[in-house]
């Protein structure tokens, strides 16, 4: 019951209001938030003269996408891992455990905005970087990415005792944002990135054409390392804020 209230529209708005709230009162997290979206629209808008100053195809934009999309997810989820990190450490997630939303009711949420909001900057990119995506594809980037936002949400505060480490965590967490450029290596040495689960983002889009793995076979280990990788620190969190 508690998870259906937390679904109501009335409340659901009322809680994104609060973390708005937050997340202005923090410049880092506004710096964030803001980082999340910008690479985008420098490529959409500048593309075209970047590429003419530095005299090279407006195409080689088109490898950095992968890269681009697991980026904005990694900060996404970078927000909220710090607002539940705050949220353990300052008190209120103890404190709201006696209301009718309850803490699970809580993580819930957070966990079902990280996804809507990665969503939202997944489909925006594509479309604006590579409309000509058929929708199934995009539907399952958008799948992807949101476990990856999700991911780094519950990371942060499992690993984490405080908002250092918390920085930490996410420093050496990023690295796995570079993991999809590694696809674009012509050979088979690239697969030494197959054990970060973000790595099979760059490979689905088969930019190079040195392939060693049917589009098939990639989808599927790409879905099967994200699931496995988000419920892992699914128990992780669970067995931290319990």
């Amino acid at each position: 019951m508690k998870l259906l209230y937390i679904y109501k529209p009335k409340r659901f708005f009322a809680l994104m209001r609060a973390d708005a709230k937050n997340i202005i009162r923090d410049p880092v997290l506004v710096y964030v938030s803001v980082l999340a979206i910008l690479p985008v629209f420098i490529i959409y808008f500048f593309g075209e003269k970047i590429a003419n100053e530095f005299n090279f195809p407006t195409s080689v934009f088109n490898l950095a996408v992968p890269t681009i999309l697991t980026f904005s997810a990694f900060l996404v989820g970078w927000i909220s891992g710090f607002l539940i990190l705050e949220e353990r450490d300052d008190g209120p997630l103890i404190a709201v455990e006696i209301t009718p939303i309850g803490k699970n009711g809580l993580m819930v949420y957070r966990l079902t905005l990280t996804f809507i909001m990665s969503a939202i900057i997944t489909l925006l990119s594509i479309e604006l970087l590579l409309p000509n995506m058929v929708w199934e594809m995009k539907i399952f980037y958008i799948i992807l990415i949101g476990l990856e936002a999700m991911s780094m949400a519950l990371i942060i505060p499992a690993l984490a005792n405080n908002k250092v480490e918390g920085l930490a965590v996410a420093k050496l967490v990023n690295i796995g944002a570079l993991m999809p450029a590694l696809a674009l290596i012509p050979s088979a040495w690239r697969y030494l990135g197959a054990i970060f689960p973000t790595y099979w983002i760059g490979e689905s889009f088969q930019f190079t054409p040195f392939q060693y793995l049917s589009q098939n076979i990639i989808i599927l280990l790409a879905i099967i390392s994200h699931i496995a990788v988000f419920l892992l620190l699914f128990l992780l969190f669970k067995k931290r804020i319990g």
